[in-house]
């Protein structure tokens, strides 16, 4: 036998109390639990609740607040080969969600690479590095920053996820030793 969690019971036995005080109530005399089968649908809906019992009312209220949400998938570029002559490309996906008409903007900082900028960011290996740069779009014309209009990317929230790309480039022709080489960027979403 399924058990039943402690606020459902109690939910059933105020059911129940109340369905017998109406019976008493429609019928003026004294109802047992037997007297509950017997009742239809129909015959509980026409009952009248007591009159002359007193009465309340409350006002329920609640503040919806701007919210937003973000997450990012990571960008691999996988094999870059420094004698290439044409740079290696990559993409990513940012995902904001934000509440129904909540403006917000998209930053992206510069990585945590030793020397990086938001024009230029450095992947790390050790004291080795590797430039790379992000853009808002497929051209890889619009560097990604995080100072302001000119190289954020702004939207409005729906209550549905948004996604939006973040296009990589790592230019060609460095001087670089063999090795994985990472930064971290962090994404940061104002509304």
């Amino acid at each position: 036998m399924k058990r039943q969690q402690p606020s459902r019971i109690a939910r059933h036995l105020c059911s129940v109390l109340l369905l017998l005080q109406l019976l008493s109530a429609a019928e003026g005399r004294a109802a047992t639990p037997q007297d509950l089968p017997a009742l239809s649908l129909e015959a509980l809906m026409e009952m009248d609740l007591p009159a002359g019992g007193p009465s309340a009312r409350f006002q329920v209220s609640a503040t919806a607040v701007d919210s937003c949400d973000v997450t990012a998938t990571d960008l691999a570029f996988g094999t870059y080969d420094p004698l290439n002559p044409t740079p290696t490309d990559a993409d990513s996906v940012v995902t904001v969600t934000c509440t129904v008409d909540t403006g917000y903007v998209i930053g992206l900082d510069a990585g945590v690479g030793n020397g990086a900028s938001t024009d230029t960011r450095k992947l790390s290996q050790g004291d080795q590095v590797i430039d790379y740069s992000l853009y808002r779009d497929s051209g890889r014309m619009l560097v990604w920053g995080n100072t302001g209009e000119a190289d954020t990317a702004a939207g409005i929230g729906t209550g549905a996820p948004v996604e939006t790309p973040v296009y990589g480039r790592i230019p060609p022709r460095q001087t670089v030793k063999r090795g994985v080489y990472i930064d971290t960027v962090t994404v940061s979403v104002m509304f």
